[in-house]
């Protein structure tokens, strides 16, 4: 678990993520309430009072008073409606969002479950979450100065503590999400996160995860749906991209970051997989040449 929980932590630190609460509607009649798509916008609800229906491309989601649901992977459009259309009943919801804020997510969100539902029950087991969601409920309905800061704030808190039930849930039995909780690969991502500018090799991650070289690759291959190689590539780029949006650190500082020690390598190595070169990538994520 020890390896879990530093390798998320180091996982979070390379994306920048928010939240926020958009809407506190009350319906007292049937409603049909269709929200709308943003691939980078991850959007929940929380059923106050009464009861709905949320229904996406692929199955519906009855929640009743004190029930949790968060579309992770909002790849398609969902609605909203009353879960009693013949005798409507007033239902209060807490509607937002959580947020990578960076151009490039896909390795971590392509991992996550398509919708998870936390009914009330779960939530009371859970100590931290349940204050949370307590905590988010009274800001929301606060006439106090800040009211709307705190919300948001527990919002985020709120992101990291659905992260940790998928993680300890059995949600998921394959990507990154299955990978950190497999006891083998788990040891592997963990050195590899924790120093990937070092020039790892198969070998090297196959005697962390404590596997032979075959069984390694068989068993990456398998849990994480990709080579090992491929895996190390796709992060590195990953994180250089959301340096290249997030901040002003020189291309120079990180290609070494990544492991290249030469920008020139790097950029070939980043325009080969993005398709822009880095310099072109940063301009297009923040609008602002450095």
């Amino acid at each position: 678990m020890s390896h879990t929980k530093d390798l998320i932590d180091i996982i979070l630190s390379g994306f920048r993520y928010t939240g926020s609460v958009i809407n506190h509607p009350t319906f007292q009649n049937a409603f049909h309430d269709l929200e709308t798509l943003n691939r980078n916008r991850m959007p929940f609800h929380y059923v106050e009072s009464g009861g709905c229906v949320i229904s996406t491309s692929n199955n519906d989601y009855q929640l009743e008073e004190g029930d949790f649901i968060a579309i992770l992977r909002p790849t398609h459009h969902h609605t909203l409606k009353n879960a009693h259309a013949q005798i409507p009943q007033t239902t209060t919801l807490i509607c937002g969002y959580f947020e990578f804020l960076a151009m490039n997510n896909k390795p971590f969100l392509n991992n996550l479950p398509e919708v998870i539902v936390i009914k009330r029950g779960r939530i009371s087991e859970s100590k931290k979450l349940a204050l949370v969601m307590q905590m988010l409920v009274q800001e929301v309905n606060s006439k106090e100065y800040g009211a709307n800061v705190a919300a948001k704030s527990l919002t985020e808190l709120l992101f990291t503590l659905i992260l940790r039930y998928v993680l300890n849930s059995s949600f998921v039995d394959r990507g990154l999400i299955a990978g950190l909780a497999h006891p083998h690969l788990s040891k592997s991502l963990a050195v590899f996160h924790k120093d990937f500018s070092s020039p790892w090799t198969v070998e090297q991650l196959a005697h962390a995860a404590g596997l032979s070289r075959s069984k390694f690759i068989a068993c990456f291959n398998h849990i994480i749906g990709q080579s090992p190689g491929t895996y190390m590539t796709q992060w590195r780029m990953s994180w250089a991209a959301n340096q290249l949006a997030q901040s002003d650190r020189s291309i120079f500082d990180i290609a070494l970051s990544t492991g290249y020690q030469s920008d020139a390598a790097f950029s070939r190595a980043f325009k080969q997989f993005y398709d822009l070169a880095p310099s072109a990538y940063r301009k297009a994520a923040t609008n602002v040449t450095y």
